[in-house]
């Protein structure tokens, strides 16, 4: 997987970048947010990016990219970064012995940086016992941590987890402006290709690569 720190990396969501860069300069930034919205719109870029503003050296909205935490970021192998996916060979969830280990984690001083940062990607895949255990790490946090959860709608995480994170609602692209994403990552395509990805980047490349607009 590439590694990205740039917010201009970023496709759009213009007005959610400009919020996230103001709460970090301001030092506002809630210690848990929820990037909800479509999938391959862009939530989990912008939650990396955050991320390695958070913990480069720095302190400013931008990620310098020349700092020891950059560094250790941009490799891959930064300490205090911690990331969470749905495990499983058939059904894939987020179990809660991931959340345990993420506890054990997170009660641990930071390594390199002033806080850890937690990504918990498809956080709307939480099975009943994982989600009622962050609920308490949420309620009670172990030291510097900034929590950023990744999920398409908030219906299928608890209600009480949802009250405790600040959500930030992303949208899908429009079409002209997917267009134009499409066409500078070399991509050959037309406003009917972008119009049936539903404002999704991702969802757009993986239509490309399989010959979905061909089969529709």
């Amino acid at each position: 997987m590439s590694i990205n720190m740039n917010w201009n990396e970023i496709i759009g969501h213009e007005k959610n970048i400009a919020q996230l860069q103001r709460l970090l300069l301001e030092q506002r930034l809630p210690h848990a947010l929820l990037f909800c919205g479509p999938r391959g719109i862009g939530k989990f870029l912008t939650a990396r990016v955050l991320a390695a503003a958070l913990l480069c050296d720095a302190g400013s909205a931008d990620p310098c990219g020349h700092c020891e935490s950059c560094r250790a970021y941009l490799a891959g192998t930064h300490p205090d970064l911690y990331e969470i996916e749905p495990d499983g060979k058939t059904l894939k969830t987020i179990k809660i012995d991931q959340i345990r280990t993420l506890q054990a984690e997170i009660a641990l001083a930071p390594y390199m940086s002033q806080r850890r940062v937690v990504i918990i990607d498809e956080a709307d895949k939480l099975n009943e016992v994982a989600a009622n255990g962050l609920l308490k790490t949420l309620e009670d946090p172990t030291g510097q941590v900034v929590f950023i959860l990744i999920a398409t709608g908030r219906e299928a995480l608890l209600d009480t987890i949802v009250s405790r994170v600040s959500t930030v609602s992303f949208q899908p692209l429009p079409v002209p402006q997917l267009t134009d994403a499409l066409a500078r990552r070399g991509v050959s395509v037309n406003a009917a290709l972008a119009a049936l990805a539903g404002g999704s980047f991702g969802r757009a490349l993986d239509l490309d690569k399989n010959g979905g607009l061909s089969l529709r």
